[in-house]
């Protein structure tokens, strides 16, 4: 199922697999969001739960007071990106997608859980909201969420990749951890400065 949100400056586009964006179009019809050439990479703008990234071996332990050493498979970026999501709601400028978890997530992931992703268009902002939800009542439930958006660059022909740069609003600091690209893991004891009060 295709959802579409329109205004003056944007036309977005999202679908019910994955609860997720699918495309972001300026009133000229310039595509900014990946289309998902699995060539290189078949994704678009996947929401990543209950992890972001990779286990070792997608193998994943438990240790709730309850029942020691629970041990499940987690696929990488977790377990609701390729699951069809509800489309809860629909107005003039947003969209909302939910899901619930399911008998199978549970054997990965022994918490229910809901999710709710809410986007919102205004002029040339697309602001979205993750709403998790634990449903246990007596376990906390850990969890990273997570979007993972694609763009194309470069957008349009004659460019070069190298013309793009990517500025945050604010001024950040931050290091990044070791990455192992052929297991999708990383260390997080081994980090080198990124940004230093740079946008």
């Amino acid at each position: 199922m295709v959802v579409s949100l329109k205004n003056d400056d944007l036309q977005i586009q999202f679908s019910d697999f994955g609860g997720a964006l699918t495309s972001i179009k300026d009133k000229d019809g310039v595509e900014y969001l990946w289309q998902g050439n699995p060539d290189f990479w078949s994704g678009q703008a996947p929401v990543l739960f209950p992890i972001c990234g990779s286990l070792r071996l997608n193998w994943t332990v438990y240790r709730p007071a309850e029942r020691p050493h629970f041990t499940g498979s987690m696929p990488r970026h977790g377990l609701v990106r390729k699951e069809y999501f509800t489309l809860d709601e629909v107005t003039d400028d947003s969209v909302t997608f939910s899901i619930k978890a399911t008998e199978e997530m549970l054997k990965a992931y022994p918490y229910h859980f809901e999710l709710r992703n809410r986007y919102r268009l205004t002029g040339k902002t697309i602001r979205v909201d993750y709403l998790v939800t634990n449903h246990e009542t007596e376990k906390t439930m850990p969890y990273f969420i997570g979007g993972h958006p694609g763009f194309n660059c470069p957008l349009l022909a004659g460019e070069n990749y190298e013309d793009y740069y990517l500025e945050f609003e604010q001024e950040e600091t931050c290091s990044v951890p070791k990455s192992f690209p052929d297991t999708g893991l990383l260390d997080l004891q081994d980090r080198s400065p990124f940004l230093d009060r740079q946008k």
